[in-house]
């Protein structure tokens, strides 16, 4: 943003370029501009000759599993036959078109849509329009592109007091907006009599005046809040003179500065003393050099005018981020001022803190300083502007714990670092008096029940407590007995229970305990024969703690009736008989198969594949080795739905498949404590199919139910453990970090070659790697990446595919952007430069694009530049050409890549090659099994390319650079370009002369 004289004086407005200024025609450096604006701009020398290729022409289209080619391509089902490239609407160079027609040879516009948001080239605000092709038997359709000229943008707008919704068409400048709104609202006079305002949401209590000749599109944004004010308007602000203690109205026009305000104000006082105006409840001064119309003033907002005879510069420093600032001050602020000047600092300056829910407060010499207090009032606090202040610390005062209390009513209770549970327990008591007559605890979603003497604060920090957590404040659990005739009279188990729950939710506990299915749960009762009350719980019916319970079964428990899932599985290709419960299918041959040393499962249902993960016995098998196997590749045989309902068929263990009660109850307590551990590992180390999944939010809280619901009651340490798991897998999933690559209002000084061969190095590998490293092993199996939809199920792959070809491209075209061959040698010197940095950060996968882009056919056919290469850049690059060549299947790069230290990144089309032909190579199933030694073969492939995605680059970003590395989408047009480009450097003619 920048400040621009009009007739209302210096006012705040946005100056972006606007979207007429169009592109000149022709300029086909206009798709990629991020490089366009230094290349061919610089003097180069050139030498050398020309030399042959170890690489094929890219004449035609590459494909992934050719081991020939080093140019990444995407199938034809993932690459639509479309045309787009990657501006915003701040980009300082827009779109070089506004209106085109695309055809899409896709069955859906959402798979369409899904490819093109996937990549992240155009966001979700551009806007498309879609028209279904009649003429055609086969199902096209024409897209659109609307340049977000022929759509509107909901904003709010303030106007007569109210606020409404409208809707405003983006191609509009802000006179006609204005011209609508004062028309459509039945409004007095012209747009040249009103002034339109945009609301800072960057900065609250700001508001910045837009220029009446700027686009819409370039100023305001879905949901923006807008404010219409006439020119000539009269406004009144209230404003304490807090000298005189009295509070006065001033009005003020459009054009009335805060100069001029506080002149008027200070008329009131017949004082020379310096003068400023504060907004006590947003806590900031206002700017002398604005006008007032440039703050939000409501009705009720009241400015402070205060003498700044006193002023000095307060220090801060905010604890957590170790992070020093001052603010202005004076001597009769309160804390409470001090504190509001610290949030909206704060909230300008985007500081994160760890809390969301608690309250910040300040710290002078170890103790809290009372918010109602003024400075002054603190012994020995200096208040001079050339003296050094002492440090105030700003650091978290209260933390908020939701407590849930019998009748379901949440309490937000806010905590000190010294609050224990037993203190939190005595103040909740105070809060429901039906608590007098029991003892109570606090207890956590996951079923811990908590110590009376621990520390919330440290529960906090050790997760034990999460964050939105509401903790249970329950009856201490009492002791009864259970037995059932099931299981024979002597058998009785010891139990802890809540008394205060209905029996409904305790039968279904004590049935896991007993083995028993509960669908087949008749009553509970009393050792006298008193049946009980399913809907009421046990201090409800007058049970005392000790008493004896005994549980009755249906008559279908003794007709030895197979038992069944609650509800059917979906089913899916190769089901292996899906709806069979796990627990009822028999150990054939026909449903598993081991190697022939016994050693490793060669094939198997689905069902038994569970078991083998869940079973009391590994066996030979190895199994930490079996079960990351199978937690990498499952996707490629089932979903994570099925998968879930298997093993909750796993954990609920019946007693019917044991000899007596005593072998049951040990195999039980081992059963659950591995499918425990299994959904442990699942969601911490193997989550991507959980994250990245359109069912992913469905599943996940699926897994929380299970947690909450039946574990917290089993085994609550394990449940701890894995809830624990599943929230910081979800944290994951919500802070997953993006490099914002949008290029701000600020103009890019520099072109990409004012950065030295190293930086230019380095920030491309720092792009690269952060592709890389999101690529999920789910992504690798069944050759996503090849299937009409593997937008969705490989987005990081095909994204790194894309930036493959991108970069291939750009450097060949930088190649010819030299207007003379000694040029272009000099440009292909450079490149090879910067190859031998990408090569020492052990980045084969940039320097494999390097190399695809000298090796494209309108390069190759530059006899004249080659001439011009000097001899130590042919020696180079035929080195790393030798290193990269496909011959003896990459022989040469795979012995150096096995040798690498990470970080590493890789070159993925190797992997992609050897992954085709193990999916090829081998069937998904045998005999209706799960050919698991093909998904073995693939998992060590998958492993081997996580090592590299653990490890960081400790490489500093340098983000105007990585603006400008971030490429246009390749396209096949973009190709046909560079050919005829190459052939107007160097016509046939010219190299045969």
């Amino acid at each position: 943003m920048s400040s621009e004289n009009h007739s209302l004086g210096q006012i705040q407005t946005q100056n972006i370029r606007s979207s007429n200024d169009k592109l000149h025609e022709g300029n086909f450096a206009c798709y990629s501009p991020q490089y366009s604006s230094s290349v061919g701009r610089t003097s180069f020398r050139k030498h050398g000759s020309g030399r042959p290729s170890n690489f094929i022409n890219d004449n035609g289209s590459s494909s992934l599993s050719s081991l020939n080619s080093p140019v990444l391509s995407m199938s034809k089902h993932s690459s639509p036959n479309i045309f787009y490239n990657s501006f915003k609407s701040s980009d300082s160079i827009l779109s070089p078109f506004e209106h085109k027609e695309y055809t899409i040879n896709t069955a859906t516009k959402k798979s369409f849509m899904d490819t093109v948001f996937n990549r992240k080239k155009l966001s979700k605000s551009d806007i498309f329009k879609f028209h279904e092709d009649e003429g055609e038997d086969i199902n096209e359709y024409e897209m659109f592109y609307l340049n977000r000229y022929l759509n509107d943008i909901k904003v709010s707008i303030y106007i007569n007091s109210v606020w409404e919704n409208i809707k405003i068409p983006l191609k509009f400048k802000v006179s006609e907006a204005i011209n609508r709104i004062i028309q459509s609202k039945d409004i007095p006079g012209n747009a040249e009599d009103y002034n339109l305002y945009k609301l800072d949401r960057n900065t609250p209590g700001n508001k910045i005046l837009l220029n009446p000749n700027d686009i819409i599109q370039n100023l305001i944004n879905n949901g923006d809040e807008l404010k219409l004010k006439l020119h000539n308007a009269i406004e009144n602000v209230t404003v304490n003179i807090t000298s005189l203690k009295i509070q006065v109205s001033l009005k003020y026009n459009q054009e009335l500065s805060i100069k001029e305000a506080i002149k008027i104000l200070k008329s009131n006082l017949k004082s020379d003393e310096r003068y400023g105006l504060y907004n006590k409840h947003l806590g900031f001064w206002l700017d002398d050099n604005k006008l007032l119309s440039s703050y939000d003033l409501t009705e009720d907002t009241i400015l402070e005018l205060r003498a700044l005879a006193e002023e000095f510069f307060i220090r801060i420093l905010d604890v957590e981020n170790d992070l020093k600032f001052a603010l202005r001050a004076l001597p009769g602020f309160s804390v409470s001022d001090i504190l509001s000047m610290i949030n909206n600092t704060v909230i300008n300056r985007k500081i994160k803190h760890n809390s969301k829910n608690g309250i910040y407060g300040l710290k002078r010499k170890g103790r809290w300083m009372e918010e109602n207090k003024t400075l002054e009032q603190f012994n020995e606090m200096k208040f001079s502007l050339h003296e050094q202040q002492e440090c105030l610390e700003y650091q978290l005062q209260y933390e908020m714990i939701r407590v849930q209390t019998n009748d379901n009513a949440i309490h937000n209770i806010f905590v000190d670092q010294s609050t224990t549970i037993g203190d939190l327990i005595e103040l909740v008591g105070l809060i429901d008096s039906s608590s007098e007559e029991n003892v109570y605890q606090i207890v956590s979603p996951s079923g811990e029940h908590f110590n009376n003497d621990e520390n919330i604060w440290k529960l906090i920090k050790e997760d034990a407590i999460l964050e939105n957590d509401k903790l249970l404040f329950k009856q201490a659990p009492k002791p009864i007995t259970l037995s059932s005739p099931v299981t024979g009279n002597d058998i009785r188990l010891e139990l802890l229970v809540d008394f205060s729950e209905p029996i409904s939710l305790l039968a279904q506990y004590f049935c896991r305990r007993l083995g028993i299915h509960y669908t087949y749960f008749h009553y509970l009762r009393m050792e006298d024969g008193n049946e009980l009350k399913i809907d009421l719980s046990l201090e409800e019916q007058k049970v005392k703690a000790g008493s004896r319970l005994i549980l009755e079964v249906t008559e279908s428990w003794y007709k030895n009736d197979i038992e069944k899932p609650q509800q059917p599985l979906p089913q899916t290709n190769n089901s292996n008989n899906l709806n069979v419960n796990i627990w009822d299918e028999p150990s054939t041959p026909e449903q598993i198969q081991y190697t022939k040393d016994n050693l490793n499962i060669a094939s198997a249902t689905l069902n038994k594949l569970v078991e083998k993960l869940t079973e009391e016995k590994s066996g030979n098998i190895d199994y930490l080795s079996f079960v990351k196997t199978f937690l990498l590749t499952y996707p490629s045989f089932t979903t994570s739905l099925i998968l879930f309902k298997k093993l909750k068929e796993r954990y609920h263990v019946p007693l019917k498949k044991f000899k007596n009660f005593e072998e049951f109850d040990k195999m039980r307590l081992f059963i659950q404590i591995r499918v425990c551990s299994v959904l442990e590992k699942w969601t911490k180390n193997f989550n991507h199919d959980l994250i990245v999944k359109n069912d992913g939010e469905e599943i996940t809280q699926q897994l929380l139910n299970f947690v909450e619901g039946i574990l917290a009651k089993d085994q609550w340490k394990l449940a701890k453990t894995i809830r624990k798991t599943i929230y910081r897998m979800k944290k994951k999933n919500d802070f997953v970090e993006q490099i914002n690559l949008t290029i701000n209002n600020n103009p890019i000084v520099k072109g990409v070659f004012d950065y030295t061969n190293e930086e230019i190095a380095q920030q491309l590998t720092l792009l690269d790697f952060n592709i890389f490293q999101k690529i999920g092993p789910c992504e690798f199996l069944n050759q996503s990446w090849n299937k009409p939809d593997g937008h969705i199920k490989a987005p990081n792959i095909l994204r790194l595919t894309s930036r493959f070809n991108s970069i291939a491209f750009w450097v060949a075209w930088c190649i010819l952007e030299g207007n003379d061959a000694k040029q272009r040698a000099m440009i292909m010197a450079r490149f090879i430069e910067i190859a031998q940095h990408l090569l020492q950060l052990n980045n084969y996968s940039t320097t494999m694009a390097f190399i695809a882009g000298f090796n494209k056919s309108s390069i190759l056919r530059l006899k004249l530049t080659f001439k011009e290469l000097s001899q130590r850049a042919a020696k180079k690059l035929s080195v790393y050409e030798k290193l990269l060549t496909a011959e003896k299947s990459y022989h040469e790069y795979r012995q150096s890549l096995h040798s690498s230290t990470p970080p590493c990144i890789p070159y993925i089309g190797v992997y992609l090659t050897d992954l085709t032909y193990m999916e090829d190579g081998n069937p998904n199933f045998i005999d209706n099994r799960i050919n698991f030694t093909k998904r073995s073969l693939i998992s060590t492939l998958i492993r081997e390319i996580q090592q590299y995605q653990v490890i960081n680059y400790s490489v500093k970003p340098i983000k105007e650079l990585q603006q400008l590395l971030d490429f246009t989408l390749f396209t096949e047009e973009m190709e046909k370009k560079l050919y005829e480009r190459s052939l107007n450097r160097e016509p046939r003619i010219q190299q045969q002369s």
